[in-house]
């Protein structure tokens, strides 16, 4: 006679659910001025499945990088004490109409967040930051973008 596992319904409903997958596959555009940092980010996004098609040091740099016809992950660093970093960011979130951007800085509060999400960020994150906190974030960004192979 088989063992028959005991589970009511009411434990069912009560079960916890497994998490929505997380977007893979979405090519990333990275601009961090530190090298040593730049290399940790792009590692981190590589071993979340992320491509990264472009890296530069800085923001200037990256608006010289072709545009991507495509959805987009653009990660870009941001000193909140730079007074140009809003029109900065502004003019990377034109230039690439299909970037979801995540904004890193050391220095978040929520008033920069705010300022960040009013110039076009989707995610703000604060540096020093957990890959689950980098999961989140790029989750957060490309909630409702198309995803690669089905279309926009």
């Amino acid at each position: 006679m088989e063992a028959v596992p005991r589970t009511s319904p009411r434990a069912s409903a009560l079960a916890p659910t497994a998490p929505a997958p997380l977007p893979t596959n979405v090519p990333a555009l990275l601009a961090v001025a530190d090298p040593d940092t730049r290399l940790l980010v792009k590692g981190l996004l590589r071993l979340l499945r992320h491509p990264v098609r472009a890296e530069a040091a800085d923001a200037e740099e990256l608006e010289r990088l072709p545009t991507v016809d495509e959805t987009t992950v653009v990660l870009l660093e941001v000193d909140p004490t730079f007074d140009g970093w809003e029109p900065g960011l502004r003019a990377i979130v034109h230039r690439h109409p299909l970037g979801r951007t995540i904004v890193l800085s050391p220095r978040v509060t929520p008033e920069f967040t705010a300022r960040a999400r009013a110039a076009g960020a989707r995610a703000v994150l604060a540096r020093p930051f957990a890959i689950r906190e980098l999961s989140t974030a790029l989750a957060a960004a490309l909630d409702g973008a198309p995803r690669p192979g089905r279309g926009a």
